[in-house]
């Protein structure tokens, strides 16, 4: 799973705009503030992030794996606690109807592993309460984590990736 975040540094804003899924069909994200709202379009058609399992995917795992929070301002519309680019993972999942609360009535995480430099990635294992499955989570650089990856999810289910995918992936990335 890649993203495509975009900052302003002199808003203290960044927002995910851009998702490009295992299957390579690439969402579209709107909304470029904290303010957790936004839509989801694929080639400029509106979707419902809820109704696509991968994006489903994609996002309850990301709102399970991300150390920053959103919250309302006192001084009126949104700010971020903590790493600006976890929040923007955060509002991403929310724009996309997944609040903590809904993610932790489904989910328990059972261990965080700290990021680490040599690395460059940081893990966090979490599992379904009703199915008891276990899901291992990693955000990192792009890089690093893809030379990790080799399974994506896809309509049929969890797959391997073929060296052509994975190279497809690595330029996708390069694109960012």
């Amino acid at each position: 799973i890649i993203t495509d975040k975009t900052g302003t540094l002199t808003q203290n804003i960044m927002s995910v705009n851009t998702v490009v899924l295992p299957d390579e069909r690439v969402v579209s994200i709107t909304g470029s503030t904290w303010e957790p709202v936004g839509e989801f379009s694929e080639n400029g058609k509106k979707i419902h992030p809820q109704k696509d399992p991968i994006l489903t995917a994609l996002l309850e795992m990301n709102g399970m794996n991300d150390q920053a929070d959103v919250v309302k301002s006192e001084k009126g519309g949104y700010e971020h606690i903590g790493d600006p680019t976890e929040a923007s993972r955060v509002v991403l999942s929310r724009k996309g109807g997944f609040s903590e609360r809904k993610l932790n009535k489904k989910y328990d995480l059972l261990e965080s592993i700290p990021y680490d430099q040599k690395t460059k990635y940081r893990q966090n294992v979490i599992q379904e309460k009703k199915s008891k499955k276990k899901f291992l989570t990693v955000v990192g650089g792009a890089e690093k984590v893809m030379a990790r990856c080799n399974k994506g999810l896809f309509v049929d289910g969890i797959k391997p990736l073929s060296p052509k995918q994975q190279k497809k992936f690595q330029s996708i990335i390069n694109q960012y």
